[in-house]
C-alpha cells in the first residue's frame, strides 16, 4: 500500500510494515507518523451513520443525545492481545450495539498502537465478545475515543446545567 502523505514524500507499506523497526515519533520521517494517524481516520462511510452528535445540535439536544454505552468492565488481557495481524472481518455495525471500553483501557491500546501498527496490526481484536474472533478495524479506537469524549462532554453540560437551574438563572437569555 501507498500513502501518499505529501507531494514529496510517500509511506511505502512493504518499507515500514513488519519490518522490525522501533516506533519512534522523533526519529522516524514525518510521513510514517502520518501514514500511522491515517490509520486511524474514521472513515466517511461509517461517520455518516455513527450515533454521534452533530456540532450543530444545541444543548438540549445534545444532552438527550443517545450515545453507545461506555464500560466499566475491567479488562485483564494485555493490551497487545488486541491487535491482530488479520484483516477486519467483523461488520462494523457492532460498534453502534457492543459497549465502549472504559477510558483507562483505550488509552492503553493508544499506548501500544503505534508499535502494533509499524509490526503489522491491521485489525483489533474486541476480546470482550465472541471469544476473540472478531477482527475490527483499527479506527474503531478513534470512534471508541470520540464516544468517550461525547460522554464526558454530555456529563460536563449537565453539570453546569444542574449549576445554572441551583442558582435559578434564566436559561433564555
Amino acid at each position: 500500500m501507498v500513502i501518499e502523505v505529501d507531494d514529496d514524500e510517500l509511506f511505502e507499506e512493504k518499507e515500514w510494515i513488519g519490518r522490525g523497526k522501533k516506533y519512534d515519533w522523533a526519529v522516524l520521517p514525518g510521513y510514517v507518523t502520518s501514514a500511522k494517524n491515517s490509520s486511524l481516520e474514521i472513515p466517511d462511510f461509517f461517520a455518516r451513520q455513527a450515533p454521534l452528535p452533530q456540532e450543530t445540535l444545541s444543548i438540549s439536544n445534545f444532552l438527550s443525545f443517545k450515545l453507545p454505552r461506555l464500560s466499566s468492565e475491567i479488562i485483564s488481557t494485555k493490551t497487545s492481545a488486541w491487535f491482530s495481524t488479520d484483516s477486519p472481518t467483523t461488520n462494523t455495525n457492532v460498534l453502534l450495539s457492543r459497549p465502549v471500553p472504559a477510558p483507562e483501557f483505550i488509552k492503553n491500546l493508544e499506548t501500544v498502537y503505534s508499535q502494533a501498527w509499524l509490526d503489522g496490526a491491521k485489525s483489533v481484536v474486541d476480546q470482550r465478545f465472541n471469544d476473540g474472533a472478531d477482527r475490527l478495524p483499527l479506527w474503531s479506537i478513534s470512534f471508541w475515543k470520540e464516544v468517550i469524549w461525547c460522554h464526558e462532554a454530555q456529563a460536563l453540560w449537565k453539570t453546569s446545567m444542574l449549576w445554572l437551574e441551583r442558582e435559578d438563572l434564566d436559561l433564555e437569555d
